[in-house]
């Protein structure tokens, strides 16, 4: 704590708060820029987990899953909105990887985002009940 008596520790203890609020300001506005608002949304999301998180990946009865996901929000509109993915995963021992390829069209809008996804998952396995810890890594690249 800073106690001042004279005008000028009061104008240290102004412009210290003042450059805080800078920075603060500062940082946020920088994050906006890297950050997207738009999401895809599908109505049936328990059959594309990788899209929801990256440590599913792997988690099957077998070696192998290809996923395509089509949805047009609003048919009946001209120009409605269309998401449109693609998923691959493919498990090796402990490891798994997957790829997503996912578009989203806004209609008439003419907001269109497209994004490539990589993911990476490691299972350990922490019982003979079926027991185990999944760790995922997801990399995303907007087009």
């Amino acid at each position: 704590m800073l106690v001042c008596f004279d005008s000028f520790c009061k104008h240290l203890v102004i412009k210290n708060n003042l450059m805080k609020n800078f920075n603060l300001t500062f940082i946020l506005t920088f994050f906006s820029f890297i950050l997207f608002a738009q999401d895809g949304h599908f109505s049936q999301n328990e059959l594309n987990s990788s899209m929801r998180n990256p440590a599913t990946i792997g988690i099957m009865n077998f070696d192998q899953k290809l996923t395509a996901s089509y949805r047009s929000q609003w048919s009946d509109i001209p120009d409605a909105f269309r998401n449109i993915t693609l998923s691959y995963e493919q498990k090796v021992s402990k490891f798994s990887w997957g790829m997503n390829i996912f578009h989203n069209d806004a209609g008439k809008a003419s907001l269109k985002t497209s994004q490539v996804m990589m993911n990476f998952s490691y299972r350990k396995k922490l019982s003979n009940k079926g027991e185990m810890l999944s760790f995922g890594v997801l990399s995303l690249i907007h087009i």
